[in-house]
């Protein structure tokens, strides 16, 4: 099941967003990007739920430290996006 959610930086690679209480996420759970293809982008690692909040905080993170990067690729010409 796809569950859309807007997410923001927290810098060193992690991410954070808001779900509505009882959706169906879990700490593994990979997490992929809109338009971008080849595999996950990060993984939840982590889902704070405050008692009274109809909402829960999943924190995800990126499968690799971004600090031990010493190459990265650059693709020329468009990706193909997820839905075409």
């Amino acid at each position: 099941e796809k569950i859309s959610i807007s997410v923001e930086a927290q810098g060193g690679g992690s991410l954070r967003g808001q779900v509505p209480l009882g959706s169906p996420v879990a700490v593994g759970d990979p997490v992929l990007l809109p338009g971008i293809t080849g595999g996950y982008t990060s993984i939840v690692s982590y889902i704070e739920r405050k008692e009274g909040s109809s909402f829960q905080t999943v924190y995800m993170r990126l499968p690799s430290n971004l600090f031990e990067l010493f190459y990265v690729e650059i693709r020329k010409g468009r990706l193909n996006t997820i839905n075409e």
